[in-house]
């Protein structure tokens, strides 16, 4: 009988580790000796660029589920640094619980088996799932989603401007591909040595994704600023102040 305990990083540090001593893990390995304590106990940990993809597609829980097989136990410490929505928690546990594999989760400093003495939590997650997905249904919507400003703009006032420090960003990263001739994983391996981060609070890195997602935005608006005449039009198709 195995234990499977899946994570996914939130910070470069945590990434860089060779050994799993965040607080959290800490925390659901001594949930795992006071409740199983039987077995081999597994670490699976997916990078930082995965938060938005469900847990069935991501490489480390893939890797996984290939190994769970019945009468095994799985602890999620978190749901936010787990599962990307509360239907992605519904599904990717209900994929236990068919599989007579035995989830368990962490809520603060308590723990919960799904299909055991945890099982009005699971019946409360499951709620929330489901009517989740009736108001994505009902809104014609796969997810619930937050409207985003495309890069290089913000919000002032209630008044879309342009971002000028993103833009600057945005056209160093795009002369370092299209003139300096540098490949996106040459350009994060830069932004690494120079400790240039995506996120300098977290220690989040630049990722190849992450580059290109910047690049290819820029080129999109020196293309658009090509095709405007009119200044007071913006590139978005709202009109901005400079």
């Amino acid at each position: 009988m195995n234990t499977c305990i899946y994570l996914r990083h939130v910070t470069q540090l945590e990434a860089e580790k060779t050994a799993p001593t965040t607080a959290i893990v800490l925390a659901a390995r001594a949930y795992w000796e006071a409740t199983v304590n039987q077995g081999g106990l597994h670490y699976f940990c997916d990078e930082l660029d995965q938060r938005k993809i469900h847990l069935c597609r991501r490489p480390e829980a893939k890797r996984m589920q290939k190994i769970l097989e019945p009468g095994d136990h799985v602890i999620f410490p978190c749901l936010l640094r787990c599962f990307f929505t509360v239907c992605d928690a519904e599904d990717s546990i209900n994929w236990c619980l068919k599989r007579s594999v035995h989830p368990h989760v962490l809520l603060g400093d308590k723990g919960y088996q799904l299909d055991g003495q945890g099982s009005d939590v699971w019946r409360t997650l499951a709620s929330c799932g489901q009517w989740q997905r009736i108001w994505c249904t009902a809104a014609g919507l796969k997810q619930p989603r937050r409207r985003k400003l495309p890069l290089g703009f913000r919000l002032e006032n209630q008044v879309i401007i342009e971002d000028h420090d993103e833009r600057r960003i945005m056209g160093w990263l795009y002369d370092l591909h299209y003139h300096e001739g540098l490949s996106y994983a040459k350009i994060a391996k830069q932004l690494k040595t120079k400790n240039i981060w995506k996120d300098a609070r977290k220690k989040i890195p630049w990722l190849t994704t992450t580059i290109k997602h910047w690049i290819t935005a820029e080129k999109r608006l020196r293309q658009k600023e090509k095709s405007c005449t009119a200044e007071k039009y913006p590139l978005t198709g709202i009109p901005t102040e400079r």
